[in-house]
């Protein structure tokens, strides 16, 4: 069965890839998720308080157009703002509302700076290696998008030739259909070829003095790792190990309620009944392991009772942490120590690591890397490694992937030392300024959130009460199907369509025919059906239908899904596509679920409560911006101003 996956779960998952996707725009990198929805926010909830004051003030400097806390926002800087523009954003900035989102950005960055200055965030080493990241990579990315605006061309006898080449990869597709797909596969990879001989000139050019050998780490000897086994053979032995089923019953509510529950669980259970069939009557859940379960991993009740157990037994109730259990002991696995063959790859991986720890830690101030006189030490290149991401580091452990990850470094620095690359800071002054802002904003988002307080237990129970439907799962079903492959034309697809249609109504005649009864859904899933394994089933499904457990789901996939558990039993859907199919599909049977239990959801209720605790945080955070910035807007001001863009507009139109 499918796991129970929340709406906030979800939700955070969106919102974590499109923080992903905004990191790889040019220039935007430290455009945090966190800032970004601060100035949305301020923008959406502020925007009716800054438009009633409008016409307020008495600057008698006409050329002022608003103020703030602390400066003020000029027809000049305005105006420059919108010629630097884009076409497109230049039309949206010719409005009242475009003028008055300028004059609001240009306000809360500036007091966002300044709050930011005053707790001295722009001392901080943090903020000077961020700022050194970041102005790193605009450049970089700089120096990319012109070597991709360069002059490289696809010819179309290339494209007809590789369209000729690959025609089993086109199949059912025209060379007038394949032609952008080919064309764009083939300036990718010119425009890897070009990369590449970029590199190869800058190596080329350059002055690049390496010593590797401070890189180099002798591998440990069988001895050295016989040695460390026969000194820590304790931490090699492996604990008892029970593979079960059990029936978990949620005791956060009305604990003498829940162990009566239990205590009949196990009594069915006693008398034979099935684990899966018992559990939901009980509002309990089920799970029957396929994997085996430690002692030690949940707890001291839990040991105490299921490894005193003979295998086919089954446990008295106990209660282990915020739920009663009722445990089958299915298989058992003695405590033993593990072989030092067995371990021997683990011994090598720490005493390596700790040998580079040493060495690197004595020589980190020596120069590992001198590229055209810029100096580079062990230490500077242990900081980029520390910067890696946890789950890709592995990819650079050892001799060879520090050299690989030092190529890299190399190449970086050379793109930078490059024309095309000390040009870039000037090209992208604005971005690295705007970057800057940035990164004190996030910076000063973090320092707020640090005063959140981890939850106690109490805290999470009482918020996991107060919740109740988000902690609780879809339903699961039996279902059975009639699938229809999709044509891979347009025509084809039109036929599939049909088909499927016309199974439908044979199973589930019009509305306005109520006295025709259909036919027999597993008769015609037989005869119509195109999945084989269902087909010769009558349709039926083997097991639970329940929502899949992935966050990462297609619209199509998203609505097909929440249909399907909308239906009753009994019921048969409309004609769903889904993948590559047209399916219909019958409810045979339809179980409600009980709610997960707290034990179960204790991760997912704390990311819950802290996130909560968040949006509170950056609520007060966000008014404070709102007393500090105390911002005027002149009227009659922001007209001259649109008179201007209008004007100015005209001519160039």
């Amino acid at each position: 069965m499918a796991e129970h996956v929340t709406e906030a779960e979800a939700r955070d998952s969106a919102q974590e890839l499109g923080a992903r996707s905004e990191a790889k725009r040019p220039g935007r990198r430290w455009r945090s998720r966190a800032v970004g929805g601060l100035v949305l926010l301020l923008a959406l909830g502020t925007g009716l308080a800054l438009r009633s004051s409008w016409g307020r003030g008495s600057h008698a400097d006409r050329n002022i157009v608003a103020a703030y806390e602390g400066g003020v926002i000029t027809k000049e800087t305005l105006l420059d703002r919108w010629r630097k523009a884009s076409g497109e954003e230049r039309a949206a900035m010719r409005t009242p509302e475009g003028i008055d989102h300028m004059i609001r950005d240009l306000a809360l960055h500036a007091v966002t700076e300044r709050w930011a200055r005053e707790r001295r965030l722009d001392a901080r080493e943090m903020f000077a290696r961020a700022m050194r990241e970041a102005t790193q990579e605009i450049g970089i990315h700089d120096v990319e998008r012109r070597l991709h605006e360069s002059d490289i061309r696809v010819e179309e006898g290339e494209i007809q030739q590789y369209y000729e080449a690959n025609r089993e990869t086109y199949k059912g597709r025209t060379l007038t259909e394949a032609r952008g797909e080919i064309r764009d596969l083939l300036h990718a990879r010119k425009e890897e070829g070009a990369v590449q001989a970029f590199l190869k000139r800058l190596r080329e050019g350059a002055s690049i003095t390496v010593d590797m050998e401070l890189l180099r780490v002798p591998e440990p000897s069988r001895e050295e790792v016989a040695a460390y086994y026969l000194a820590n053979r304790d931490r090699f032995v492996e604990p008892d190990n029970a593979r079960i089923e059990e029936i978990q019953i949620d005791a956060t509510g009305d604990t003498e309620d829940a162990r009566v529950r239990a205590e009949k669980a196990r009594a069915r259970l006693q008398a034979g009944e099935d684990l899966e069939t018992v559990a939901p009557t009980v509002g309990g859940w089920a799970l029957r392991g396929k994997d085996f379960v430690a002692r030690g991993s949940r707890g001291p009740a839990f040991d105490e009772t299921v490894f005193s157990l003979s295998e086919g037994d089954l446990s008295p109730v106990f209660k282990g942490g915020n739920s009663f259990f009722v445990v089958r002991l299915l298989e058992r696995k003695r405590e033993r120590r593990k072989a030092l063959e067995e371990v021997e790859g683990e011994i090598r991986s720490l005493l390596r690591a700790e040998r580079e720890r040493q060495r690197f830690a004595e020589y980190k101030a020596r120069t590992l890397v001198v590229v055209n006189g810029q100096r580079y030490t062990l230490g500077d290149f242990l900081a980029e490694a520390e910067a890696i991401p946890p789950q890709h580091r592995h990819v650079f452990e050892g001799y060879d992937g520090k050299r690989k990850l030092l190529d890299r470094l190399i190449e970086r620095l050379l793109v930078l030392q490059s024309a095309s690359g000390q040009m870039a800071d000037l090209r992208n002054k604005e971005d690295i300024e705007e970057t800057r802002r940035h990164i004190l904003a996030e910076m000063l988002h973090q320092e707020e959130m640090a005063s959140v307080k981890n939850p106690t237990e109490d805290d999470l129970k009482q918020h996991f009460q107060r919740n109740p439907s988000r902690y609780q799962p879809p339903p699961r079903m039996k279902v059975s199907l009639v699938a229809v492959r999709r044509g891979e034309t347009e025509e084809a697809d039109r036929r599939a369509r049909a088909k499927a249609e016309t199974a439908l109504k044979r199973v589930r005649p019009a509305g306005l025919l109520f006295w025709r009864r259909g036919e027999d859904f597993s008769a015609v899933a037989r005869e119509v059906s195109e999945e084989p394994e269902t087909s010769k089933r009558g349709g039926e499904v083997e097991g639970w239908f329940a929502h899949p457990a992935t966050l990462l789901m297609d619209l199509e996939s998203h609505m097909a899904y929440t249909y399907i558990l909308s239906l009753r039993a009994g019921e048969v859907s409309d004609v769903i596509p889904l993948a590559g199919w047209y399916y219909i599909v019958k409810v045979r049977e339809r179980q409600e679920l009980p709610p997960l239990p707290f034990d179960r959801v204790k991760d997912q209720v704390r990311a819950d409560f802290l996130r909560e605790r968040h949006r509170e945080a950056l609520a007060r955070m966000e008014q404070e911006l709102l007393d500090r910035m105390d911002l005027v807007v002149h009227e009659d001001r922001v007209n001259e101003v649109l008179a201007e863009m209008n004007r100015t507009g005209s001519m160039k139109n």
